[in-house]
């Protein structure tokens, strides 16, 4: 950070001295530029914190892609069915506890 300091220490100390050998209308071109380049280190030591800072933050728990519920359900559909043929209201009870349960391990674990 320091160097970073000291270059546009530097740089702000070239344009007030360019700045007395110029016209006026060059003196706003040269200031404009200084004051982007200042913006861009700026922008850039802000993302550079909030990077930083969400990285230190734990893992998000307990979140899931939104298309993960409908696909769940999808699946679902054939599953009950098959089970609820197959092994009637004990089947279809498996059946929804698996499905849950694997929805339920994604949200968990699946998104790391």
């Amino acid at each position: 950070m320091s160097t970073d300091r000291s270059k546009l220490r530097d740089e702000l100390l070239a344009v007030t001295a360019a700045r007395r050998e110029l016209s006026p209308e060059d003196e706003s071109y040269l200031i404009d530029g200084f004051l982007t380049r200042l913006d861009d280190e700026i922008d850039n030591r802000v993302d550079a914190r909030i990077e930083a800072r969400l990285k230190s933050l734990p893992g998000r728990r307990g979140t899931f892609e939104p298309w993960v519920v409908p696909a769940g359900i999808g699946a679902a559909i054939p599953v009950v069915a098959i089970a609820g043929a197959s092994a009637g209201g004990f089947g279809i009870l498996v059946a929804l506890v698996f499905v849950i349960s694997v929805i339920a391990l994604y949200a968990e674990y699946g998104t790391r």
